[in-house]
């Protein structure tokens, strides 16, 4: 379900390194507390440069970022986007989990224990001959333990085995085009003007310089993130691929002057739909860049992102193919 957060969560995610960099989260005090792995991996002046990140600190095994917002609804959509089991509920998931096998480990053994008495007496008492009734009784409780530590043993492991796999199923994108938002001029990530997008660390992509001021849906999906200045629309395709689209270089600055948004958050989109339009002369009359980028922030999960080779798009021509 898509949050007020979601884009200031899905860039705090992909600014500490991605989701396996974290090992812990919490939070308080208007902070987002993390563990990382590795804070190398964490890029502070990328994270202090956006918007609703008042701070970013790092103490002996902390990174700590100060938010502009409720702490602990921020704190649940970075948990939620970025896949993130924080520790304010960790501690007692796992004391369910162990608590949850010791009541299974208990009652296969009183179910064994009951099953061996039963056996043993009614066996022995319907035979006449009691050592042959005492070896049947001895033979159904071998076959009743049999039965029961088979499953205990092998049965969960099956179960478990066959929910992984319908989940790797489920999760399973063979292959996924995003078309182009805007009509325009292509170009590469590494050659938009701002580090941030050029360096890849927001995720895979490219940039296009736009020849008119409407910005359309690239895809299906959902609209994730709709920023309220409408220069940052974030999309979570059906096709299992989180997009970015970010209108302009700096353009957080003109506050909302000259875009008028035409959906709003936790719409769903279909491919060619008017998502907003902005003024370009606008933009450069601020003396700001319009050139767009359109990232793949969990590029991560495909094997391959790969580039259309050209330099002319017209709007919904595909221009991101992305392969699992």
């Amino acid at each position: 379900m898509a949050s007020n957060f979601d884009g200031l969560a899905r860039m705090i995610v992909q600014n500490v390194g991605g989701r396996d960099n974290v090992a812990g989260l919490t939070f308080g005090n208007g902070c987002l507390i993390f563990d990382l792995k590795d804070d190398g991996r964490a890029n502070t002046a990328v994270m202090e440069s956006i918007g609703g990140i008042s701070e970013v600190r790092k103490q002996p095994g902390k990174y700590i970022v100060g938010v502009e917002g409720p702490a602990k609804e921020i704190y649940e959509a970075v948990c939620e986007r970025g896949q993130i089991v924080g520790n304010a509920e960790g501690s007692s998931r796992a004391s369910d989990k162990s608590s949850g096998a010791g009541s299974i480990v208990l009652r296969y053994l009183v179910g064994v224990i009951v099953a061996f008495v039963v056996a043993w007496f009614a066996m022995g008492a319907f035979s006449p001959d009691s050592a042959a009734g005492v070896r049947l009784g001895i033979g159904a409780c071998a076959a009743v333990v049999a039965s029961v530590l088979s499953y205990f043993l092998f049965g969960d492991r099956k179960k478990a085995h066959s929910e992984k796999t319908a989940e790797k199923e489920a999760r399973t994108i063979i292959s996924h085009d995003i078309g182009a938002p805007l009509a325009g001029t292509l170009i590469a990530l590494e050659e938009i003007p701002d580090e941030a997008f050029a360096s890849g660390l927001l995720g895979k992509g490219l940039g296009i310089v736009p020849s008119e001021g409407k910005l359309y849906a690239p895809c299906d999906g959902e609209i994730s993130t709709f920023f309220p200045t409408g220069h940052a629309i974030g999309i979570a395709s059906s096709g299992g691929a989180d997009l970015l689209m970010h209108v302009g270089l700096g353009t957080v600055a003109l506050n909302g002057d000259g875009f008028k948004p035409k959906m709003k958050q936790g719409d769903t989109c279909r491919k060619g739909d008017l998502l907003l339009e902005f003024d370009i002369k606008k933009i450069e009359k601020e003396g700001l860049s319009p050139v767009t980028p359109l990232i793949i922030t969990n590029s991560d999960a495909f094997s391959e992102v790969k580039v259309a080779s050209k330099e002319q798009v017209q709007m919904g021509e595909d221009v991101l193919m992305l392969r699992k």
